[in-house]
């Protein structure tokens, strides 16, 4: 790249930076691009707007720190507070309200100081899926500063995953690294067989990846077992629209067979199935996994985040993944020279 005093397009955005304070460029894997400075702004999770599961909301608070942190913004934590979707009626948590202080103890997030005296006297911006130059059209000043309360902040995260590392430090898992590997395989299902069931991945394909990976280990010598985690659905159950995320369905569904067929992951081996277990548990079964193959779901993405540096194999969703997450195929095939690598860097802790 040219030096700025080369380029006439830098030169111009220096000059305007220059002569506007509130204007200045930034580098950014696209190149340079203005935008108005951040200091007087907040950001925050729109708590109230979708209240979908556990999961997808705590996704979206993780999104919207990790964007704060990248534009420096002032941060104000507004944590989930109501989860619409809860599993399915074998599966669903008994804890209550419990879980919602168990989910936010998962990081160190809080609020910035001075946040919440700047929050009181800002002037509030709700943002459905705000891109960069809606913030920069509304950011504060030191007079009227903004609080931008966001529903989803996937524009610039999908741009660019790499704003997924500004949650380094607030992360508390670390897993043991120490033999047999434990592989965590994350199976959703439940309500997907009746809504959303583009969702769905089969038990072929988990178990192909899993087959693959399995075969890797056993060259590179590296004891491992698999872990399934999933929730099951019992015959004759009637699920009313309450047991779905809110406004998913108008229309009740009995169950009225085996839709799951957990008996074929015994190809696996050793393999344990955890079925049915508390939110929290499995969560934390998962993240302290060495492993973790994902599922369509926004609950695979966190229990990823939350723990990033290990071998993690990305089925593509919604979402961009972190750059070094290792994507399969439909068919579970992936990059299995990328994943030993991977793999090694993890064993080795660097």
């Amino acid at each position: 790249m040219k030096r700025h005093a080369d380029n006439p397009a830098l030169r111009a955005a220096y000059a305007l930076s220059a002569i506007y304070p509130r204007l200045r460029s930034r580098t950014t894997r696209a190149g340079y691009r203005l935008r108005r400075t951040f200091a007087h702004s907040l950001l925050t999770y729109d708590n109230q707007s979708f209240t979908d599961g556990a999961g997808a909301q705590f996704q979206r608070v993780l999104g919207v720190y990790a964007l704060a942190r990248d534009i420096d913004a002032k941060y104000l934590h507004s944590p989930v507070s109501l989860i619409g979707y809860r599993g399915t009626p074998n599966s669903r948590d008994k804890a209550g309200d419990k879980i919602l202080n168990e989910l936010d103890d998962l990081t160190l997030i809080a609020s910035d100081s001075g946040a919440e005296a700047m929050a009181a006297r800002a002037t509030v911006v709700s943002l459905s899926s705000p891109r960069s130059h809606e913030l920069e059209k509304h950011a504060g000043t030191s007079k009227h500063p903004t609080l931008f309360k966001i529903t989803l902040p996937y524009q610039e995260l999908d741009r660019d995953p790499a704003i997924w590392n500004r949650l380094r430090p607030v992360l508390r898992h670390q897993t043991t690294r120490r033999p047999p590997l434990r592989i965590a395989v994350h199976v959703r299902r439940g309500d997907n067989h009746f809504v959303a069931a583009e969702r769905l991945l089969p038990n072929s394909y988990y178990i192909s990846v899993a087959q693959r990976l399995g075969s890797l280990l056993v060259q590179l010598d590296i004891p491992h077992r698999f872990e399934i985690f999933s929730e099951t659905l019992t015959i004759g159950t009637r699920l009313t629209p309450s047991d779905f995320t809110p406004g998913m369905t108008s229309e009740s569904f009995a169950v009225a067979g085996d839709h799951d067929r957990f008996g074929e992951f015994d190809a696996l081996s050793p393999v344990d199935l955890h079925l049915d277990t508390p939110l929290m548990e499995a969560i934390g079964m998962m993240v302290s996994a060495d492993v973790l193959i994902t599922s369509k779901s926004s609950l695979s993405i966190v229990v990823g985040l939350l723990n990033p540096d290990r071998l993690i194999l990305f089925h593509p969703f919604w979402h961009a993944p972190m750059a070094h997450w290792v994507t399969t195929s439909a068919d579970g095939q992936f990059n299995e020279a990328h994943a030993a690598k991977m793999l090694r860097r993890y064993l080795s802790g660097t």
